[in-house]
């Protein structure tokens, strides 16, 4: 392994594993708050933590089968077998977090595996591989269910620009190139 634009490869594991880190999690960029001042509208908003059990059975169905589990090792069929049953209890375990206000470490915990990408010339290189990371199944559902709570949140105050497209629910590709052929025949008809 060899960090792009070196010439020179590495077969300790160690080093190895800090380039593929340095590719994988680069250091964030640091956003320019300077604008912001007093309170804002985001410091004051609340966020529903009423979780009913149907809302969880529903998003235990929606578990795609076939993916890997995590530390817990339960697979997602296996969940979604239970769903009826535990549906009740996930939804109070959700509530609680919400109540609480915090997420415990072991929900946090993600195993990463790198994976070879095919048909890359050169596996020296970083970029020949990708990182698949595995997720506890239960963390996966109560994320998404919090998650789903703030993007809710979000466009109830109306927190994102509405060109904003990925992670939105009822924004496809299509709507995206809609928007990029309309803003593109408006400039050249200017």
């Amino acid at each position: 392994m060899r960090r792009t634009g070196e010439s020179l490869a590495t077969s300790n594991n160690d080093e190895k594993a800090k380039i593929l880190t340095e590719r994988f999690f680069p250091q964030p960029a640091l956003a320019d708050l300077s604008d912001i001042t007093g309170e804002t509208p985001a410091t004051r908003l609340r966020v529903d933590s009423d979780m009913t059990t149907e809302e969880m059975a529903r998003t235990i169905s929606r578990l795609l089968n076939n993916t890997a589990p995590g530390l817990d090792g339960i697979p997602n069929e296996a969940l979604k077998t239970c769903g009826p049953l535990i549906a009740p209890w996930l939804a109070d375990v959700a509530r609680a977090y919400f109540t609480i206000g915090y997420y415990p470490r072991l929900g946090r915990a993600i195993t990463t595996v790198v994976l070879r990408k095919e048909g890359k010339a050169d596996y020296l290189l970083p970029g020949s591989y990708r990182p698949i990371a595995l997720e506890n199944t239960l963390s996966k559902v109560l994320e998404r269910v919090i998650a789903e709570r703030i993007a809710d949140t979000a466009k109830e105050h109306a927190l994102l620009p509405q060109s904003q497209m990925g992670a939105r629910k009822n924004r496809l590709t299509l709507l995206a190139l809609t928007l990029l052929t309309s803003t593109i025949k408006t400039a050249w008809a200017i």
